[in-house]
């Protein structure tokens, strides 16, 4: 299986690396499991199925910012 680093992470979603982890804390995002060091990784389909859930729940703000969609977990 592949998974993704953060810098994988922040281009599919499009957040900065500190929301990321502001919303993982808050238990609004997929947890990274720790590889090496502070280095964590993600899997890709629960990130792909936290971000159709957050777009399934947008409605017609779908062509929104992230930030816009996002604004409920921050």
């Amino acid at each position: 299986m592949t998974y993704w680093m953060m810098q994988d992470v922040v281009n599919f979603t499009r957040l900065s690396q500190s929301t990321i982890r502001r919303l993982e804390k808050k238990g609004a995002f997929p947890i990274g499991k720790p590889i090496v060091g502070r280095k964590r990784v993600w899997n890709p389909s629960q990130v792909r199925a936290w971000a159709d859930g957050i777009l399934d729940g947008a409605g017609s703000e779908r062509s929104e910012k992230s930030s816009g969609i996002l604004s409920k977990f921050l």
